[in-house]
């Protein structure tokens, strides 16, 4: 079994040094931290393993919602099927009143024609928040890319809907510079290497005109019907450098070890890359800022160490 492992971790190391480029395939830095980082990204367990009752008041029209059951669940929120048209995404406690911050964010992307759920209402529950929105009927692009024999399609498709998203600003959002300027400083990173890439930052940013980022735009956020492609989860949504909204989708699933998403995702930098014009070397750049930036989200043990080493490689 061990032999298999590590047939596995060696796979996953040369796809994440192909992916970020230039790093030596001998680094004993990433490949010190690759049985850890394994299962990173499985969903955490919820509580709720069976259909419940949950009664409601919405704060739009006071109606009651009864009988819902729990078809997601993520680190916010948890998302429960109310009849067969719509969903409630119902903040966990620790997290509680971003729910009402997205529906805005999501209602006014709606009234952009950008392809996201219709907003319903926003309801409170026991306390904690949450919205109603649209339920979509159909696969994740996750799901999809596990039984698909035509990744670069998939890989065009999604670099086509990024630049969609991306083709205009929103108002109302936050500045997207701004935020991770004060997370690299609440990174834990060490002093030097804080003022380093803060100033990286800058020269980066100075000149890239103002776009919509999601900036949590990966595979399971997007949900693939019969007739569209639709973006979900808009929490972090931020106007800011288009190619930074980028760089954090390579990030976001640059530790995988699907054979499968590793080929997505080198081929999304690609297509992307070549699409936009865009230089590997400033990918690079944007991916050490975003890496350090990701440490101010409370990461811990290897995958905050992975995040550290990202960050620390100079370009």
């Amino acid at each position: 079994m061990s032999g298999l492992f590590d047939d596995v971790s060696r796979a996953w190391v040369d796809g994440v040094l192909l992916l970020f480029g230039g790093f030596p395939s001998s680094s004993h830095q990433f490949r010190d931290l690759m049985p850890a980082l394994a299962d990173h990204h499985r969903p955490p367990r919820s509580v709720h393993d069976q259909p419940g009752q949950l009664e409601h008041r919405g704060r739009s029209s006071g109606s009651t919602v009864r009988r819902v059951e729990l078809v997601a669940a993520g680190r916010t929120a948890e998302v429960f099927a109310v009849g067969n048209d719509r969903v409630l995404k119902l903040d966990r406690l620790e997290w509680n009143g971003v729910s009402h911050f997205e529906a805005d964010i999501v209602k006014t992307a709606h009234a952009a024609g950008l392809p996201v759920p219709e907003v319903y209402e926003t309801v409170t529950i026991d306390g904690r928040h949450g919205i109603i929105l649209e339920r979509m009927h159909g696969p994740s692009l996750t799901e999809l890319l596990a039984n698909s024999d035509d990744v670069d399609a998939l890989a065009r498709h999604f670099v086509e809907l990024h630049q969609r998203v991306q083709a205009g600003s929103l108002p109302g959002l936050p500045d997207l510079v701004a935020r991770l300027d004060d997370e690299i400083k609440r990174s834990g990173l060490p002093a030097g290497l804080r003022d380093e890439l803060g100033a990286g930052l800058a020269v980066l940013a100075s000149g890239e005109p103002t776009r919509l980022c999601h900036f949590d735009l990966h595979p399971d956020n997007i949900i693939v019907t019969d007739h569209r492609w639709v973006v979900i989860d808009w929490l972090t949504a931020a106007n800011g450098p288009a190619i930074a909204d980028l760089a954090r989708t390579l990030l976001l699933r640059a530790n995988t070890t699907d054979p499968v998403m590793q080929t997505f995702v080198a081929a999304v930098r690609r297509q992307a890359c070549n699409r936009r014009a865009i230089d590997n070397t400033a990918v690079q750049s944007w991916t050490r800022v975003l890496a350090a930036a990701r440490l101010a989200e409370g990461f811990e043990g290897p995958y905050a160490d992975w995040l550290t080493t990202i960050a620390s490689t100079a370009v």
